[in-house]
């Protein structure tokens, strides 16, 4: 109980003497204000004071502006493109009349450096001669030497066309007749494999015979073309010519991907569709070998099959 009653009379002192400091400094606040309201020279003295920190805050502020002004036109004159010299209100270039004004053609005001219709209808006018002009008869020799050279040009184009119709194809062979015949007998008995393979849909085994018989070592398409090159006879000739190029074209049609967008393994009616298909080219390319084979000489051809056989 004593130390409860200590602890609040203590309390009671602290707090009496807070009271009467804050009084006392109030008192001196009013007094001291009472005294500058009291005397015109305090009052004059803090009005002047005043004034003089807004006078400067107002100089300061006056400086900043014009200090924000200059920087912010420098950027503006940076931003902008140079004009290389020129006036920024010269036109260079007018868009609608191609006017050019102290461009570097040299046009003025009012004038265009291109070439108007009417001055190139004047141009080519002036730099031809008219029917109006007088001009000198054509001579004797001048008429020779144009009809010289006339006949010489039609000539020259007949002697191009005759050119052009000669057949290109035939080659002079390099070896004998039989030893051609008896790659074209070979291809002719391969195509009953190649059919076999088709039918019974074996697709690799087709394409690997293909390969065989369309390159190396076959070479089906120059062996027919050096056989076709014996015959003398220019009809024959052409005729053969023709069926070894279209037995060769059937061949290579026997192979469905290299005609058909197709990328995966046909089944079902499309692969019915494509095993006729090529069936039907391997049996024309075999009637084309057939009739090739009828145009060339017997014995080269018996000779051929008994090197077969051999």
């Amino acid at each position: 109980k004593q130390v409860v009653a200590m602890w609040t009379t203590t309390s009671r002192v602290v707090s009496r003497t807070a009271r009467c400091t804050w009084t006392d400094e109030r008192k001196t606040r009013e007094r001291k204000a009472s005294k500058v309201r009291s005397n015109p020279e305090n009052r004059s003295s803090l009005d002047e004071d005043v004034l003089e920190r807004l006078r400067k805050a107002e100089e300061e502020a006056a400086t900043l502006r014009e200090q924000l002004q200059k920087t912010q036109q420098d950027r503006r004159d940076s931003s902008e493109s140079p004009t290389w010299g020129l006036d920024p209100k010269q036109r260079v270039d007018e868009r609608t009349t191609y006017i050019r004004e102290g461009g570097f053609l040299g046009g003025g005001k009012g004038k265009t450096p291109w070439l108007q219709e009417s001055q190139l209808a004047e141009f080519l006018a002036s730099g031809g001669p008219s029917e109006a002009e007088k001009t000198e008869p054509v001579t004797d020799e001048e008429k020779a030497t144009v009809n010289r050279r006339l006949f010489g040009g039609i000539a020259l184009s007949a002697g191009a066309i005759a050119f052009a119709l000669v057949p290109l194809g035939k080659k002079k062979p390099m070896k004998p007749l039989y030893f051609y015949l008896t790659a074209v007998l070979i291809t002719r008995s391969a195509l009953e494999e190649l059919e076999e393979d088709v039918e019974n849909v074996r697709w690799e085994d087709a394409r690997s015979l293909l390969e065989r018989l369309l390159g190396p070592p076959n070479n089906i398409k120059s062996n027919l073309l050096s056989a076709a090159g014996y015959l003398e006879d220019k009809k024959a000739y052409r005729k053969a010519d023709a069926l070894a190029r279209d037995a060769v074209e059937y061949l290579e049609e026997v192979d469905y991907t290299k005609y058909f967008d197709n990328r995966v393994v046909p089944a079902g009616k499309q692969e019915r569709e494509f095993v006729a298909f090529s069936k039907k080219c391997i049996r024309a390319a075999s009637s084309k070998l057939d009739e090739f084979l009828s145009l060339m000489p017997r014995d080269a051809v018996e000779a051929a099959r008994a090197t077969i056989e051999a």
